[in-house]
């Protein structure tokens, strides 16, 4: 027997020892794609989301115009949380192989105005399957609708289902308190991370500017 386990074993040990020093392998410092421990240590969060506001509630508005012909008056319903375009952006911290613990912060537009959250978020690995599973909460301040000029503040949650970092898919519900009502309302989006971000940025300011530059021509042809 032990004649035939010493070949066996010298056959074996490279790959052991191979194995045992890639456990051993220090993780990296930083990461800018984020990855389970031990393959990063800490990985930043980029991320820009287009979220469609699916319920809110809403808010009856009335507005008296004065002009030579007389005085009208305009009434409608506004929704409290419309659909928005945001940017997301924090530090994570790899806590163990399958979990994350760090902060966002939040920074886009909504109807009428804009959006900035605060958050803590906490990520689930799933290392088999490559996706992530996150969820956050934290403060929100965000404009009601433009002609009350005054921001409202509340507080957000979030879930996100993570595919590499590079895409997710997101819902959130707001709750807003201003001019002595309770708003509230929720979003479903679809995200990208990392590059796809820096490119989807890049791309959607390159087609501002070629509009700013047309609209600026006068030539709308």
């Amino acid at each position: 027997m032990r004649s035939l386990l010493w070949p066996l074993s010298a056959l074996f040990a490279p790959s052991l020892i191979a194995a045992q020093s890639d456990s051993l392998r220090p993780a990296s410092a930083t990461c800018w794609r984020g990855k389970p421990a031990p393959q990063c240590r800490t990985f930043w969060l980029t991320e820009i989301s287009g979220e469609y506001a699916f319920v809110s509630t809403t808010a009856h508005y009335r507005q008296a115009y004065t002009s030579p012909s007389g005085t009208f008056v305009s009434s409608y319903d506004k929704p409290d949380v419309s659909s928005r375009l945001v940017w997301t952006v924090g530090p994570m911290f790899n806590t163990s192989p399958r979990h994350a613990f760090g902060g966002t912060l939040t920074a886009g537009f909504v109807d009428g105005g804009q959006r900035i959250a605060i958050e803590a978020r906490r990520r689930n690995w799933f290392p088999e399957s490559g996706l992530g599973l996150d969820f956050s909460a934290g403060a929100l301040q965000q404009s009601v609708p433009f002609h009350e000029g005054r921001p409202a503040y509340g507080l957000t949650a979030g879930a996100y289902v993570i595919g590499e970092d590079l895409i997710n898919m997101n819902a959130h519900a707001d709750v807003l308190i201003t001019a002595g009502r309770v708003r509230t309302g929720a979003t479903l989006g679809f995200g990208a991370g990392t590059k796809a971000a820096v490119g989807v940025t890049a791309l959607l300011g390159a087609l501002t500017l070629a509009a700013l530059a047309i609209f600026a021509s006068g030539n709308y042809d």
